[in-house]
């Protein structure tokens, strides 16, 4: 069960990678892989690896509906997937969620132009992944695009302190030296 959750996941990426760059061909092609592989899973005694699969699979359905300008549709299904990937059980030997099914609908609510509601989806992820460096700097910048100018702040102050070693730049990071005045 684990390699094909390792499998689902391969197929879940390039679902998300597909989705966001339009091509939505590609994104059902590997969201139907990612539910045939959770069609298949037998029931195990330890842990649900279907229920996992199964955010994988609304989150990439939630992304091809935004593909296909859907957005209201789009948003609503990546709430639900995020509310049902917060209500599955991490598998003890697994890592946290490479990209947060909640992670995705903020930045679609900040490219949306939604800023507060985006700020709090941010915040939601990173009480459970602090410092998570995506969430922090989408929570700086929806912040900043709210009117929070003390909040926006304070996470990019986090920001810079997450990648205080970092060897290269990255916009994030150069936004928050930016935001921060040079410092």
């Amino acid at each position: 069960n684990r390699f094909r959750n390792v499998e689902a996941l391969v197929h879940y990426a390039r679902a998300i990678g597909a989705a966001r760059a339009g091509d939505v061909a590609a994104a059902r092609r590997s969201a139907g892989e990612i539910a045939a592989i959770r069609g298949a899973m037998p029931v195990a005694r330890d842990y649900d690896w279907s229920g996992s699969i199964g955010a994988q699979w609304e989150a990439a359905t939630a992304l091809i509906a935004l593909a296909e300008g859907k957005k209201d549709e789009g948003i609503r299904l990546l709430r639900m997937a995020a509310d049902h990937e917060d209500a599955v059980d991490k598998h003890p030997v697994t890592p946290g969620a490479l990209l947060p099914v909640r992670e995705m609908l903020a930045d679609v609510l900040l490219e949306d132009g939604a800023a507060p509601e985006a700020l709090k989806e941010y915040e939601a992820v990173l009480k459970t992944a602090p410092r998570r460096f995506n969430a922090t700097a989408g929570a700086g910048r929806a912040a900043d695009k709210a009117g929070d100018k003390a909040k926006a702040r304070a996470y990019a102050r986090q920001l810079r302190e997450i990648a205080d070693k970092a060897e290269t730049s990255r916009p994030e990071l150069e936004w928050a030296r930016v935001y921060l005045g040079g410092k």
